[in-house]
């Protein structure tokens, strides 16, 4: 075999043990396959005579590896191939489905970086041009995510445009997994102000990823409805019952998991998350918040923060109080953010 064959069959296992969730085994045939052809990648960069494989086989290679360590949440291998990549099309954006498939890739890792504003421009940028379905899907998901950090949660019109545009792409394509997801991200779109309305498109969602045999998406649903359950809570007559049914529901939904069985590292931390909210563990946020901090997810560090913040607090651990407030106020600054400075 080639080179060029051999990268091309590397690269296709990597992406197939990624969508099974084995992402020890991802890790260990990706080392391979970065140490065996980056020198073929500097090659390629500076345009050498002496490559061996072509440019679309490394870029296709490179967005497969940028999936792999933003779904890992690793900062620095996930920034170092961007950047290859970015060198290779020498930072310009066209309209070559590779391209545009590593500017999605690269927004998400913006938004997780707290720059929004760059991820927004570059995808509405991109959802001009005509792309395949898939991608615009996945814009449209970015988008409607971007418009909710904007709206700090709150009901986000335009957000809900994004994500009724991408269930019309999903649904003329027939793609089910997409049509799942757009159901999924209703729901959360939906949860601070129409919970109830969440709380239904979740359960359609978990029903479809039960039919599926998407563990990933099973859990993923029913954490969110337990945060649903939640927010129904403040929007009930605090004379009645319903209050207390909704916590137990949620409640129910959270002690019904194991962590054990939640197929990706990231699921587990939404998990630890999601329960130290519901059940007021702090334990599990603080796992939750050290996570986010060690792999450099700014945005959902300051997000958990301010909750995390109060409660240690309340147990008068003064020292890890101020740490909280420290490790934000770094990060804010460090992004420029003079709302989330001021906050």
């Amino acid at each position: 075999m080639s080179n060029e064959e051999i990268l091309i069959a590397l690269s296709s296992q990597i992406e197939a043990l990624q969508q099974e969730f084995d992402m020890k085994e991802s890790i260990k045939l990706d080392s391979h396959v970065w140490n065996w052809f980056f020198e073929e990648i500097i090659n390629v960069i500076c345009e050498s005579a002496t490559k061996s494989v072509n440019m679309v086989s490394l870029m296709q290679y490179l967005n497969i590896r940028s999936s792999l360590y933003l779904n890992l949440m690793e900062t620095i291998p996930l920034r170092g191939t961007l950047a290859l990549f970015d060198r290779i099309i020498h930072g310009q954006i066209d309209k070559h489905p590779l391209v545009i498939r590593h500017f999605i890739i690269e927004s998400s890792f913006d938004i997780r970086q707290g720059r929004i504003n760059i991820a927004e421009n570059i995808l509405k940028r991109i959802i001009q041009y005509d792309i395949s379905p898939l991608d615009k899907i996945d814009a449209c998901f970015l988008l409607s995510e971007i418009n909710m950090r904007k709206c700090n949660n709150m009901f986000p019109d335009r957000g809900l445009q994004y994500l009724c545009e991408a269930l019309g792409e999903a649904e003329r394509i027939g793609y089910k997994e997409k049509i799942l997801c757009v159901y999924e991200n209703l729901g959360f779109a939906l949860m601070k102000d129409y919970p109830a309305l969440s709380y239904s498109m979740l359960y359609k969602a978990q029903v479809l990823a039960e039919k599926m045999k998407s563990k990933y998406h099973e859990y993923s649903c029913k954490i969110y409805r337990a945060r649903s359950s939640i927010s129904m809570i403040f929007k009930c007559n605090k004379n009645n019952k319903a209050p207390s049914l909704f916590r137990e529901d949620a409640e129910n939904i959270i002690n019904g998991i194991d962590r054990n069985d939640i197929p990706c590292e990231y699921m587990k931390v939404f998990y630890d998350e999601t329960r130290g909210f519901v059940l007021d563990d702090v334990e599990s946020l603080e796992k939750a918040y050290d996570y986010f901090v060690t792999h450099n997810a700014y945005a959902e560090t300051f997000e958990l923060s301010a909750q995390l913040f109060y409660k240690e607090y309340c147990l008068q651990r003064y020292s890890k109080a101020e740490e909280i407030i420290s490790i934000s106020l770094g990060i804010a600054n460090n992004l420029g953010d003079k709302l989330w400075i001021k906050s």
